[in-house]
């Protein structure tokens, strides 16, 4: 079953925005959506998540806005044999808030979670993952 969805943090950290920061000398960088993640699960998200199930790779994205409702697209571009072992099946993708972001170790707001038809990144092939980012349910 392939499916998405956005995750309970995710609809948590939207609210959050709507609030003037109690702490105006805080790190803003860490409220905002910079990590795309790849990885090999493929059990169906769920609003509970904070974390890919099987998490590969971790880099910052490329965001583009698709309307003028906040929608944007975020992308990930991998090689295999360089951000992914060659012939690797990616079969999830995941967005994420904050800066302190490692792949696997379960730092940031995971924002969305998607599990798509697996995809093989071959030696020495690009392969561009594309989500879109709509925020509601």
């Amino acid at each position: 079953m392939v499916g998405v969805t956005v995750t309970d943090e995710g609809l948590e950290w939207i609210g959050d925005k709507s609030l003037v920061p109690e702490d105006t000398n805080r790190n803003l960088e860490e409220e905002y959506i910079q990590y795309v993640a790849i990885g090999t699960g493929s059990t169906d998200p769920d609003p509970s998540n904070s974390q890919l199930n099987n998490e590969i790779h971790r880099q910052k994205g490329e965001f583009t806005e698709t309307d003028g409702t906040g929608g944007f697209d975020a992308v990930i571009t991998v090689s295999g044999g360089t951000e992914v072992e060659p012939g690797q099946e990616v079969n999830e993708i995941g967005i994420f808030a904050g800066t302190e972001n490692e792949e696997g170790t379960n730092q940031g707001t995971l924002i969305l979670h998607e599990v798509i038809s697996g995809v093989v990144v071959e030696a020495g092939h690009r392969e561009q993952f594309t989500i879109p980012l709509d925020f509601s349910r």
